[in-house]
């Protein structure tokens, strides 16, 4: 694979066929949009700040992307890959047939074009189809049970912390790896153990920083974690105090691409339902509202979202140890309705 003859577009997908990834993957695994990758493949974004997040999902160097394009390598080698690509693609019947594959020969053919290598571009008539997601996005969700098992399962990865955090707390993916250690107050309320962990800050989604800027006014929240989850993330707590209660030795942040494959690593490894690490809010949600049935009134707040009405906004006021209680009052309920139907 010729990279230093390439634009830094190509290159991404280049190197994306050379993982086995689709648009999909790879987008997925740096958070952005399909279009917005598509578009950077095309050349019509620059990299900015996602050659970082991109190159790691690649597994390549940031300066393997962004490096200018080598324009040393010689017109005969770029003119054999063109006459090459043109006669794999005219083997076909119809032009149509290969809309797959245009984009892989207006490309190259365009830049040849311009430098004089070939005198015109065939594909350039060829009405471009925006290429599809080659999968939908996954909108599963685990039980309240299954989450219990997974725990289970989970217990010594060092990235156990953040997964408790999203599972039985409902935190966003970057939220859960910005909570530091001595933050986590480990408390016992109606005889249930309770943690309360204060949402301030969250992992940078593109590199490996902390950010203090939140998603909304409404996010910088306190989150009560009741029963077996609070026990361990109180033990993780005190084990790991003055350090990132996610933390993978180095003493800084860790950064959320690296926590979302090595979830994602797991999890296909497993016998367990594989849904991506964000769905886990979705699964506090679902489970809090139909299992342990909460009034949304209460899941709202500490989901980070804003409560209509006059009331929510400017008279309810709980402290935490109310909300804690509420939590807690929820989670004795759920356990002695499941003991009586065992």
């Amino acid at each position: 694979m010729d990279l230093a003859s390439m634009s830094s577009g190509e290159r991404v997908r280049a190197l994306r066929k050379a993982n086995g990834m689709t648009l999909a993957d790879l987008a997925d695994a740096v958070d952005v949009s399909v279009s917005m990758l598509n578009r950077i493949e095309l050349g019509r974004r620059p990299l900015g700040e996602l050659a970082v997040s991109i190159a790691a999902a690649l597994g390549v160097s940031e300066r393997d992307l962004t490096a200018p394009p080598d324009e040393r390598v010689p017109g005969e080698v770029r003119e054999a890959y063109c006459d090459q690509l043109l006669t794999r693609l005219s083997r076909e019947d119809d032009v149509s047939i290969v809309r797959g594959t245009t984009l892989d020969a207006y490309v190259p053919l365009y830049f040849a074009v311009r430098r004089g290598i070939v005198d015109a571009n065939p594909f350039a008539a060829v009405r471009y189809v925006k290429p599809r997601a080659s999968r939908k996005s996954d909108h599963g969700v685990w039980s309240y049970s299954d989450l219990c098992a997974i725990a289970d399962a989970i217990r010594g990865q060092w990235w156990e912390p953040a997964w408790l955090l999203s599972a039985f707390g409902g935190l966003r993916v970057s939220e859960s790896l910005g909570v530091k250690a001595d933050e986590v107050r480990a408390l016992s309320v109606h005889g249930v153990p309770v943690v309360l962990v204060p949402v301030l800050r969250q992992a940078h989604p593109r590199r490996r920083d902390v950010s203090d800027r939140l998603k909304t006014a409404q996010s910088r929240r306190v989150v009560p974690i009741a029963g077996p989850a609070a026990e361990r993330l109180a033990q993780l707590a005190a084990e790991r105090a003055g350090d990132w209660l996610t933390s993978d030795g180095t003493g800084v942040i860790v950064y959320r691409l690296t926590y979302v494959n090595a979830v994602r690593s797991f999890m296909r490894d497993s016998a367990f339902d594989d849904h991506p690490v964000r769905n886990l809010r979705n699964s506090w949600e679902t489970y809090m509202r139909w299992e342990w049935c909460m009034n949304p009134r209460f899941t709202e707040p500490v989901m980070g979202h804003a409560v209509d009405g006059t009331t929510g906004t400017y008279y309810d006021r709980p402290s935490d140890e109310q909300v804690a209680g509420v939590f807690a009052d929820a989670y004795k309920d759920f356990m002695a309705r499941k003991d009586m139907t065992a």
